[in-house]
């Protein structure tokens, strides 16, 4: 299934504001799409009072039968929430080790360092697939 990565951060000037409208942005949001998940980005500079808010308006969207993933930068939030769990780029994961313990912690897929080599990801990817992390 393909994604649609959705970062509504940028709308708004202050988390009062996007926490007052995002529940109705990612409804509209996937009212227009049709065969793709929807991956709600969190903000990468979130305290624990927002995920708390970032939790709430989750579980209303839940409570509606409205199904949405999460891509966050923060290792465990994925106990939090009942969805996919994605890495985000800020993880900046460089090696097998990187790539293994963020598995584990409940990511189903993540975004290797751009500095990486083309040759670097390959050879990364490929032992990441033979430990059987594979998504």
């Amino acid at each position: 299934m393909k994604k649609i990565y959705f970062d509504p951060s940028y709308l708004f000037n202050n988390p009062e504001e996007y926490f007052e409208n995002i529940e109705q942005i990612l409804t509209n949001a996937l009212a227009k799409i049709t065969t793709q998940e929807l991956v709600w980005v969190l903000p990468s500079f979130i305290s624990d009072d927002e995920i708390e808010d970032c939790m709430k308006v989750f579980n209303s969207l839940e409570s509606k039968k409205i199904p949405i993933s999460i891509m966050s930068d923060i290792p465990g939030v994925n106990d939090l929430f009942n969805s996919n769990m994605y890495g985000n780029h800020t993880l900046n994961v460089w090696n097998n080790f990187c790539c293994e313990e963020l598995s584990e912690s409940g990511f189903k897929s993540l975004i290797l360092s751009p500095e990486l080599s083309y040759d670097e990801m390959k050879i990364l990817v490929s032992k990441y697939i033979k430990k059987g992390y594979r998504s």
